[in-house]
């Protein structure tokens, strides 16, 4: 199935070098992410519809293109450094006033930890060029589907899996 609907948009965060795991932890939960296993995952503070996704974004951690596995406790050798961030945002199933708190979240984590920013395997020179570049995927799939997050085009989501 294409992705006709922007089910979910990846974003990539590199580095050109390692960097601690155990820092990026600290960093992710001081600011609320919660951690499951191999991801972590930024929940919605506000009242979720049927039809959207309960978390703003996911973050999978990899090093030279592998998924770091860890527990709580696991993550603090330098085994768990990690070179690549992947973010997956997913805008057709949210409300597109997480946009902006997708794109803060990228922007903080490309100046704290020194990384450069990809959309769909595309090159961003500046983390701020991150948030025009959803809106425009955001107008253009309510142009031609319906507003992200709404149940019009829940639903056709839906459809388009059975």
């Amino acid at each position: 199935m294409s992705d006709e609907y922007h089910e979910k948009e990846t974003i990539r965060l590199l580095s050109g070098k390692r960097k601690s795991r155990l820092e990026l932890d600290d960093y992710l939960l001081d600011r609320g992410y919660k951690r499951e296993d191999e991801f972590y995952f930024l929940d919605r503070p506000d009242t979720v519809e049927a039809w959207q996704s309960l978390s703003v974004l996911t973050i999978d951690v990899y090093r030279h293109g592998n998924t770091l596995h860890g527990r709580e406790g696991d993550i603090v050798t330098e085994q768990d450094a990690w070179d690549e961030l992947c973010i997956t945002y997913l805008l057709a199933t949210l409300p597109v006033t997480f946009i902006d708190v997708c794109a803060d979240e990228c922007e903080s984590l490309a100046e704290q930890f020194d990384l450069k920013l990809e959309l769909d395997g595309r090159s961003l020179r500046q983390a701020d060029e991150l948030r025009p570049e959803l809106n425009k995927i955001a107008n253009e799939l309510t142009k031609r589907w319906g507003e992200p997050g709404s149940e019009s085009l829940g639903i056709l989501i839906e459809l388009s899996y059975q």
